[in-house]
């Protein structure tokens, strides 16, 4: 992100912590995003997405944090669908692909492995919308071994992959500026939808 953008940040600003995280998200070129918060943020956050097309999923709250999933029901959906990763998905244990179902099943495993009972759940690189390749990749190298690495590890396609980071870096720029200048994220949000 460019220095003049950096510098009209402000620490804190919960707006503006979202759209560092979620922009791919909220443009509709990722399916999803993890965000990790107390639970007054989580509360803001809830009622600064409400009536747009973004929900929010609690996967788990943790000693005063709350790690939320942000994501648009249509477009996790159908990623969770596509051949590969509903294969991937029957084969980590899941009885299912349909949304609800994952998340429900998703949320116990995450909270089961912040507690230290069970190893991590690697399907949430599938729900994040990571390549399966780069999935099975994490999980064969642990984590080591990988050729780049920008929004999450990558095992496989690198040239293609660090065009999308880079994508989705400018995609992030250019939504923080327009906040910055609106100051108005739910009427960015809102924009975006009247527009899908």
């Amino acid at each position: 992100m460019c220095s003049e953008v950096c510098e009209k940040l402000s620490i804190g600003d919960l707006e503006q912590l979202l759209v560092l995280n979620c922009a791919p998200v909220f443009a509709g070129i990722k399916i999803s995003n993890l965000i990790v918060t107390n639970f007054e943020g989580y509360r803001k956050i809830c009622n600064l997405l409400k009536g747009t097309l973004f929900e929010l999923y609690v996967l788990s709250r943790n000693r005063g944090k709350v790690s939320i999933l942000v994501f648009e029901r249509s477009g996790l959906q159908a990623y969770l669908n596509k051949a590969p990763n509903a294969k991937f998905l029957k084969q980590m244990g899941y009885c299912s692909n349909e949304l609800d179902k994952v998340l429900l099943e998703l949320a116990m495993r995450y909270k089961m492995y912040l507690s230290a009972e069970a190893c991590f759940p690697h399907e949430l690189g599938i729900v994040l919308g990571y390549p399966i390749e780069d999935v099975y990749g994490f999980i064969c190298n642990k984590g080591e071994n990988y050729i780049c690495s920008g929004y999450w590890k990558v095992y496989s396609q690198a040239e293609q992959t660090m065009e999308l980071f880079k994508f989705y870096d400018d995609v992030t720029e250019n939504m923080m500026i327009r906040l910055l200048e609106t100051r108005n994220l739910r009427e960015m949000l809102a924009k975006r939808q009247s527009i899908s």
